[in-house]
């Protein structure tokens, strides 16, 4: 059989993103002036 596409799951399969995800919230938050640590995203 042969496959047109391959699709892979990188969100804690093969890759931890939590801690790309929880600095990205990070980056968010202080566009608007909320500055906050990570511990509490």
């Amino acid at each position: 059989m042969k496959y047109d596409t391959i699709i892979f799951d990188f969100d804690g399969t093969l890759a931890d993103t939590q801690e790309g995800v929880t600095k990205g919230f990070q980056k968010g938050l202080a566009a608007f002036g909320v500055e906050e640590t990570l511990e509490n995203i």
